[in-house]
């Protein structure tokens, strides 16, 4: 594939001046080599097969979108929207449903893992009843607990 050049431009003098007649090249055009990159193009031809019959879930859920949109617009009008909200309400409740992990974890505090509502109460410290460390004095390091209510 040969590569065309633009033609230099012809300068027109100005006022009255001719042009002053010089062997250097006056044109960009021309002291710029033309940059040209080569595409290659793909002719590929690949075979689809496609079925001459739609196949039956085609002609199920074309059938049963057929029945849901005429039946929705027998419906009336309040209806119709009944029906939007129930749907935009079971669509909430499987979100919250399937984020109940998480929104649980949340609403727990980092500390104790007791509900953001409530006091986290510390584990029992050797010396109260019910604890296991023989000793009867709690540990300098930790500060004074009450007892749970």
């Amino acid at each position: 594939m040969a590569t065309r050049k633009t033609p230099a431009k012809k300068t027109t003098p100005a006022a009255g001046r001719t042009p002053a007649k010089s062997s250097a090249k006056t044109s960009t055009a021309k002291r710029t080599a033309a940059r040209t990159t080569a595409t290659k193009t793909r002719t590929t031809t690949r075979r689809t097969t496609r079925r001459t019959t739609p196949a039956l879930s085609t002609t199920l859920g074309s059938a049963l979108g057929t029945l849901l949109v005429t039946t929705l617009l027998d419906l009336s009008w309040p209806v119709r929207i009944g029906l939007l909200l129930l749907v935009l309400a079971l669509g909430v409740g499987y979100l919250l449903w399937r984020a109940r992990g998480e929104i649980a974890s949340a609403a727990t505090s980092p500390d104790g893992g007791a509900p953001a509502g409530t006091q986290p109460t510390a584990p029992p410290t050797a010396g109260m009843p019910g604890a296991t460390g023989g000793g009867t004095t709690p540990p300098a390091s930790s500060p004074p607990v009450d007892p749970p209510r």
